[in-house]
């Protein structure tokens, strides 16, 4: 008896880590260089050893890794560009981007909506190309 994990769909969940990354200034900060802070009920972040500690928390992007990872192992996040490269798949449908809608991770391309989960990734072999911050020429 699991009474300690919660049957969803097709499987159940599990523990992840809460893991971000950060867009700020036209760079990418991975999460172990991604800082939040709060002070008087301001916040921001520090990248590393940025000297610009006290960022605004309205001038960084934060982007949340989904728990899974792409057919190279490559952790998708939020906001990155996925390429399913299989016959079968429409060709309007090979590049989309992950998103977070309604409680869920979705692959989003023309307001089309598909959950992104284990499965899917597995039997389409996606992959991660870009992201829409530093290739936003990949999404069209």
């Amino acid at each position: 008896m699991h009474t300690n994990t919660l049957g969803v769909g097709l499987g159940y969940m599990t523990n992840r880590k809460i893991v971000f990354r950060a867009w700020y200034k036209d760079e990418m900060y991975e999460a172990e260089d991604v800082w939040n802070f709060g002070v008087d009920n301001e916040f921001g972040y520090q990248f590393g050893d940025a000297e610009e500690f006290g960022v605004n928390k309205d001038e960084v992007v934060l982007m949340q890794y989904t728990g899974l990872d792409d057919k190279n192992g490559v952790p998708i996040y939020e906001g990155d560009v996925i390429l399913a490269p299989q016959e079968n798949v429409d060709p309007d449908y090979k590049v989309t981007v992950v998103e977070f809608d309604d409680g869920a991770y979705v692959l989003n391309h023309k307001n089309s909506n598909v959950i992104l989960q284990r499965w899917l990734l597995s039997h389409m072999e996606m992959e991660v190309i870009g992201n829409i911050h530093q290739n936003p020429e990949l999404i069209k």
